[in-house]
């Protein structure tokens, strides 16, 4: 019997692929579901606010005010927030097939997830104020009842800062991550680097 002798392989003899990039899937995958809770709740509190108030009989109606289910300019906001949350669903499938135009699009979404943020802001705290000063009009109502309870103003606060920080952690991470980690078509690995989708 004859036997074969196998030289022993340098390390830099055997070269196997790179192992695909991870971060375009993730990234993307975070945006698609990011983008359906904004699709879905920025949908639906619309609608529970108006049912909400058409469910309060006529005769108590006078005993809330007006405002009191938003208002048309936040209605407005609410839905280009809905036409931006769907702009962020574009980019996460877009950025999950490895395109380089997705970290524009996401800069796009993120810049007016931002402008949307300020101005939502804007118009809730004059949407409170205008609470307030019904409440003060009308005191003997049962809102105003409840807007003088102890603790109902800071727990309004309270509310719209941890929707501060909620609304504003993805986009100032989108922000950073395409505008100055992976900026530019350079920092993208090849569309047919690993497993496509």
């Amino acid at each position: 019997m004859s036997q074969i002798s196998i030289p022993p392989s340098e390390p830099g003899d055997l070269e196997l692929p790179p192992a695909p990039v991870k971060w375009p899937k993730t990234v993307g995958v975070i945006s698609i579901v990011w983008a359906g809770l904004g699709l879905v709740c920025g949908g639906c509190l619309p609608v529970v606010g108006i049912a909400a108030m058409s469910m309060i009989p006529p005769e108590m109606k006078a005993e809330f005010p007006p405002n009191m289910a938003g208002t048309p300019a936040l209605w407005g906001l609410g839905v280009i927030g809905l036409l931006n949350a769907l702009l962020l669903l574009i980019a996460g499938i877009i950025t999950i097939r490895r395109n380089p135009i997705g970290g524009p699009v996401h800069l796009v979404y993120a810049c007016l997830a931002v402008v949307l943020f300020a101005g939502s802001m804007f118009l809730q705290f004059q949407n409170q104020e205008a609470l307030a000063r019904w409440a003060a009009e009308n005191p003997g109502t049962q809102f105003a009842k409840q807007m003088n309870m102890p603790g109902q103003k800071i727990g309004t606060y309270v509310g719209m800062a941890f929707g501060a920080v909620l609304g504003l952690a993805y986009p100032v991470f989108l922000l950073v991550w395409f505008g100055a980690v992976k900026r530019g078509a350079s920092a993208w690995p090849p569309r047919d680097e690993g497993v496509r989708i």
